[in-house]
């Protein structure tokens, strides 16, 4: 069963214990003013770890004058609570990238309008990321964990050609 995620992203790729969904003006995006993916700036370093990332961005939207990228993904791999691995999709719903993160011990995630622990996230649920084009633009990303791990295609993908070989924690 695929479910559709929300998840505001202030800092890096997870999301606070405890923020609500409902309580934030992501709740309803189409409501903020929508801005092109192209002119959302990524900088050198961003681009260096995540090169797809401009070819994920599935919209713009204006928040309190910054701008913010929406991107999706597709749960992959689910080793919770020690990482849960995620393919970063294209507008057209293509993989285009992998990236794995650990979440809080305490972190909860709105699906469908309720808010659950990241425990209960499931191989092909659709989360739906939206990051500040502050966080694309930094100059220095913090480094890589060091933990890796092969990836194998998930069950109800036998056969895949994708080329995902490893994911890296802390991306």
């Amino acid at each position: 069963m695929t479910k559709s995620t929300v998840l505001l992203l202030p800092v890096a790729f997870l999301i606070p214990a405890g923020v609500a969904l409902a309580e934030t003006p992501f709740a309803h995006p189409s409501a903020l003013p929508e801005i092109s993916c192209d002119a959302i700036h990524y900088s050198a370093a961003y681009l260096r770890r995540y090169p797809t990332a401009p070819a994920a961005c599935i919209e713009g939207r204006m928040l309190n004058g910054e701008m913010w990228a929406r991107f999706n993904t597709r749960v992959y791999l689910v080793d919770a609570p020690q990482f849960i691995t995620v393919e970063m999709l294209d507008t057209a719903g293509n993989p285009v990238s992998t990236f794995s993160f650990k979440p809080a011990p305490q972190a909860t995630l709105v699906m469908n309008g309720k808010t659950i622990p990241f425990s209960q996230v499931e191989v092909g649920d659709t989360l739906t990321f939206w990051k500040s084009e502050k966080r694309l633009a930094t100059p220095v990303m913090p480094p890589e964990t060091r933990i890796a791990w092969q990836v194998f295609p998930p069950p109800e993908s036998p056969g895949t050609s994708r080329p995902i070989t490893q994911a890296r924690a802390g991306g």
